[in-house]
């Protein structure tokens, strides 16, 4: 600082170093300067405490249903003391909150090709077609699309990765489906069907863990469809402790599915 200022702070001697009067006026705004910063580091240190012993993680709504509540109590087990946040969005949402860095990881279905990001597949999940038992005439043999599709046939809504998915898979196999409902949450579906308005074809992940008695699975047939269920995170980012804790149980349970 002398140098810079061209200018003398201290007094020295052989045996003693004491402050000029400039060196005197300086001092005070020295110290002011060093709590400040000493302050700073302080909150920031807080700020990086805290967010290592927390977890934002964003999950389509059927992951949370079907499986973040035993995840949960899994990771309970191990570290109690860590803050879970549960974003459910669909997979779009998802990539957005995890690029710009709103939750931590998600998990969703691959869909699009993002360079910012990652995705490392954890289960293949193939669609089942569900009916009220009541309306049921083929018990429990596998179901192939075409006969499917000339049932009243309820749908996710156009737009959901669900639904693009089964639309390219039909298209390619040649068949076409027209349905009598569509709604963009699988719990509708699943009520619509439970209520007898029709049929409806689904990710077996998306079904709740205890299918309700109302209702039977079919196994679906020419084509096989399914979506891949798996873990996504920004490409450069590294994750905390915290995080990274979380996923690995995320992953051990939807892979022990």
């Amino acid at each position: 600082m002398e140098s810079a200022l061209q200018l003398s702070l201290f007094n020295r001697t052989t045996r003693s170093v004491e402050l000029t009067d400039l060196g005197e006026d300086l001092l005070p705004m020295a110290e002011r300067l060093i709590k400040d910063f000493d302050d700073l580091y302080i909150d920031f240190r807080k700020l990086a405490l805290r967010r290592r012993g927390r977890v934002v993680v964003a999950c389509l709504p059927s992951v949370g249903l079907r499986f973040m509540p035993r995840i949960l109590r899994r990771f309970q087990k191990q570290s109690a003391d860590i803050e879970v946040r549960v974003l459910d969005d669909s997979t779009n949402d998802i990539m957005a909150r995890v690029r710009r860095g709103q939750a931590d990881f998600g998990i969703c279905s691959h869909w699009k090709v993002d360079h910012e990001l990652k995705f490392k597949p954890v289960i293949d999940d193939d669609f089942v077609a569900i009916q009220n038992v009541s309306k049921c005439i083929i018990g429990g043999r596998a179901l192939r699309w075409k006969e499917l599709v000339k049932m009243p046939f309820i749908a996710m809504a156009v737009g959901t990765h669900t639904r693009e998915l089964m639309d390219a898979a039909l298209a390619k196999a040649g068949i076409s489906a027209y349905p009598y409902y569509v709604a963009s949450q699988v719990q509708t579906i699943v009520g619509m069907v439970e209520q007898g308005l029709g049929v409806a074809a689904l990710p077996k992940a998306a079904l709740p863990e205890v299918v309700p008695t109302s209702l039977q699975v079919h196994r679906l047939t020419e084509p096989t469809v399914s979506r891949t269920l798996g873990i996504l995170t920004q490409d450069q980012r590294a994750l905390t402790k915290a995080a990274q804790s979380f996923m690995d149980v995320c992953h051990e349970v939807i892979d022990g599915t």
